[in-house]
């Protein structure tokens, strides 16, 4: 990851020389599509906001520049995609290119549903504090831009819906909705946000109230963020720890009624999660995502608690509403309850 986004920024060292931004482009943008495509949007975003910067503050649209960078994007993915024709990677059923029909309506629903998704696992602290700083931001720069007041308003709003978007990167025009499946598809509006936060920072505004305002604001950000780092550090601790404790539970009581020839267990969910993961997923929705609920019935579940427990247990999910007097208990604790019918283990998890 950290080696796609350095790849993805390196080449705007030589912005200024066309000819070595254009090689350097081609070379970094075909690193990052053998490392981690989630950094696919970073070239445009630095793209876009160093036009975006020329137009404001000096009238002029790089068009140039603007031509090599989309030659040298295209020309890096179109090497890229000779290699996975050659040699197709594992997962290519996954990265396939809707129809051109299918296209504009596929990226639509991949913005919304990326957008919406970032909002609804983001802490509101976040949200509100970032509203802050894009507010005086817009500010700073249509007091400050040579072009018109409503133009440069026009532009910067064209800047950070284009950069909120295109943050995405190649994502935006699969079918597939990565977003969905784990946070780390999603880092490129991260990106987006700390491009915003240097140039709010970079600009100095003549009243300097402003300038502490967006100073104060920015640091409130930055430390909620590193401090969420903590937090899922503290929490992924704190769910294994309670994990193992409860898997080791579970097992001492399975021990004693499963055998060589049975070894299915059914179950309504697995342990209970960590009370500071429940916390925390209240404050912090992102942890949900990051961190894999315990409750889960699932393959690596299944395997950690083997792992734990040194069993051979297969747990199978089941309904446990359907439990009645033909199901014979044979232990309760106040975690559980184990039961057995026609030779088979039910476990109700409490």
């Amino acid at each position: 990851m950290s080696l796609s986004i350095l790849v993805s920024i390196l080449p705007f060292i030589f912005w200024e020389s066309r000819k070595l931004f254009s090689v350097c482009s081609v070379v970094c943008i075909y690193l990052m599509c053998n490392s981690y495509q989630a950094s696919s949007g970073i070239y445009i975003l630095m793209t876009l906001t160093l036009l975006f910067l020329e137009v404001v503050y000096s009238g002029k649209l790089n068009i140039k520049s603007l031509i090599c960078s989309v030659l040298s994007y295209v020309g890096a993915w179109a090497l890229y995609k000779i290699q996975i024709t050659i040699k197709p990677p594992i997962f290519a059923d996954q990265g396939k290119i809707p129809s051109l029909l299918n296209l504009p309506s596929i990226m639509l629903v991949n913005a919304k549903g990326y957008l919406k998704n970032i909002y609804l696992q983001s802490s509101k602290v976040w949200i509100l504090l970032f509203l802050v700083i894009l507010i005086l931001l817009v500010f700073n720069i249509v007091s400050s831009s040579k072009q018109k007041k409503i133009v440069a308003l026009v532009f910067t709003f064209a800047w950070l819906g284009l950069g909120s978007i295109l943050s995405y990167g190649s994502y935006l025009i699969l079918s597939e909705q990565f977003y969905l499946l784990r946070p780390r598809y999603e880092y490129g509006l991260g990106i987006f946000a700390s491009i915003v936060l240097v140039i709010s920072l970079g600009i100095t505004n003549r009243n300097q109230i402003i300038n502490i305002l967006k100073s104060v604001f920015s640091s409130l950000l930055i430390f909620y963020f590193l401090a969420f780092s903590f937090i899922y550090v503290s929490n992924l601790k704190q769910q294994n720890n309670t994990f193992e404790v409860q898997s080791a539970m579970l097992g001492n009581s399975l021990n004693k009624y499963l055998n060589d020839k049975n070894n299915v267990v059914n179950i309504n969910h697995f342990v209970a999660n960590s009370p500071i993961y429940e916390n925390a997923t209240s404050v912090y929705p992102m942890i949900s995502s990051l961190i894999m609920p315990n409750t889960n019935v699932s393959w690596d579940m299944t395997m950690r608690f083997n792992a734990v427990t040194k069993l051979n247990v297969d747990f199978r999910p089941f309904d446990a509403t359907t439990v009645n007097s033909e199901y014979k208990q044979l232990e309760t604790t106040k975690m559980y309850n184990v039961y057995t019918k026609d030779n088979e283990l039910f476990v109700v998890m409490k």
